[in-house]
């Protein structure tokens, strides 16, 4: 996983508060300069091994904690995304209202930016239940992976192709949340 350093001609107040130069990235500083120290003093692969793989642990840890402060304020602004949606079940069955996959996105989307998030789906079918999973990634390179999984083969009155559509729309809304 790799990061970009900023460029020092960019204004920080101008970059979203999530991919500012932190503390952390001090860190990344303090092995990176060891590891040209380590160049320059002629250190063995196995040593200079050994301070990658420390170099790459602290860029985790640091892109995880750039993600997990974007994400508290992320949650601290993001709105109750109300209902604009009813699913009727049928004659003399219950019925109930849920927010579509376009309002959702509609409303998220500004604070997806914001605070330097993105996501995207991958859908796994087997012979009766699609699996969703929505990967949330951060500008810093932090990904976090969340599942939902439902039934698509239901004897609603529709085509397999438009239960099978119909099943992921609803794995996605709720693997999005």
């Amino acid at each position: 996983m790799q990061t970009e350093a900023v460029p020092a001609m960019i204004d920080n107040e101008h970059l979203p508060a999530v991919v500012r130069p932190t503390a952390a990235s001090e860190r990344t500083a303090n092995v990176m300069s060891l590891m040209n120290k380590g160049i320059e003093t002629g250190m063995t692969p196995e040593a200079m091994g050994q301070l990658v793989a420390l170099y790459e642990r602290v860029m985790a840890k640091d892109a995880e904690a750039q993600f997990l402060e974007a994400k508290r304020a992320f949650q601290a602004e993001c709105p109750v995304i109300g209902k604009n949606r009813e699913a009727d079940l049928g004659q003399g069955k219950a019925s109930y209202r849920y927010a579509d996959l376009e309002k959702i996105v509609r409303m998220i989307r500004p604070l997806l930016e914001k605070f330097g998030f993105s996501y995207d789906f991958a859908q796994e079918y087997d012979k009766e239940v699609v699996t969703v999973t929505c990967f949330l990634r951060h500008a810093a390179g932090h990904v976090e992976a969340t599942k939902f999984s439902g039934p698509w083969a239901t004897n609603a009155g529709m085509s397999a192709i438009q239960k099978s559509a119909s099943a992921t729309t609803f794995c996605q809304r709720y693997a999005l949340r």
